[in-house]
């Protein structure tokens, strides 16, 4: 049993290896785009001067504090770009214990494939925004929920609440995600009522945690319905979500690199089909 189990992180070591090589030529392919351009400049602030301008964004300030020290250390564009890559990457391995809890060994090798070679994963994990990051801390989110659930001691529920508040901390829109795996886990699982009262417990935090930064950031709330923010949800905008979420976004269309990214995540679909 720990022989498989070794054998089972060597392999998804080695895949988590092949999904950072594969982020890396992508890093200095294009020049900075608009947003990634205007997180380079405030990350460089002092930490007040950026806090300001970011509370007058669209964002909350995790990512931009991560960028900030990591701008400390080496004041470049790629810097940025870089850790977008890291935090991508330790996407795989989350992937890959979500997956061996849903189905086994060959499940969770499958799911570490797919992660590290999904297209948008790629292509978020090279650029110098915070969606890489988001995703990664979503995953570890979810994946630190189940083993709350399994045993609902404190460690594990502060594991999974402070998960939780980093990942709300990157982006606004990850607490629909949050909210979707905290009842999907518990209608799929039926953990005890005292288990799904302490998650739910947990959970409540997330939330609460985000109104110091709320109140500071008040006049974001005025940028509701302004072409740059989100548009109003519905149906017709399905398709084109999946259809970048599984291919990447029309922007990397005539990158002829591309097109070997998306056959190497059709052969990682189909291997983990077979088993």
């Amino acid at each position: 049993m720990r022989s498989r189990f070794q054998r089972f992180w060597w392999i998804v070591g080695a895949i988590t290896v092949c999904g950072f090589v594969l982020r890396i030529p992508f890093v200095g392919v294009t020049p900075l785009w608009g947003d990634e351009a205007f997180t380079y400049i405030v990350a460089q602030k002092p930490i007040g001067d950026m806090l300001g301008t970011v509370a007058r964004d669209s964002a909350p300030p995790l990512s931009y504090l991560i960028d900030h020290f990591a701008l400390a250390i080496h004041q470049s564009y790629t810097t940025i770009r870089y850790f977008s890559v890291f935090a991508g990457t330790c996407m795989i391995p989350i992937a890959a214990a979500l997956g061996r809890r849903v189905k086994g060994f060959s499940f969770g090798v499958g799911a570490a494939a797919i992660a590290a070679v999904l297209p948008s994963a790629v292509q978020h994990s090279r650029e110098g925004r915070m969606y890489a990051l988001g995703a990664t801390l979503v995953l570890l989110n979810l994946l630190l929920l189940w083993r709350a659930a399994d045993k609902p001691s404190i460690a594990r529920l502060a594991a999974y609440t402070l998960s939780g508040v980093a990942a709300q901390y990157v982006h606004y829109l990850v607490a629909l995600a949050l909210f979707a795996q905290w009842c999907t886990l518990m209608v799929v699982l039926r953990p005890p009522r005292a288990t799904v009262l302490r998650t739910f417990a947990a959970a409540t935090v997330i939330p609460v945690a985000m109104i110091p930064w709320i109140i500071y950031a008040s006049s974001q709330l005025s940028h509701f319905n302004q072409y740059f923010w989100v548009t109003s949800l519905n149906w017709g905008a399905v398709p084109a979500s999946y259809g970048e979420l599984l291919g990447g976004s029309t922007a990397w269309g005539n990158f002829a690199a591309w097109e070997w990214v998306r056959a190497l995540q059709v052969a990682a679909v189909c291997t983990m089909s077979a088993t």
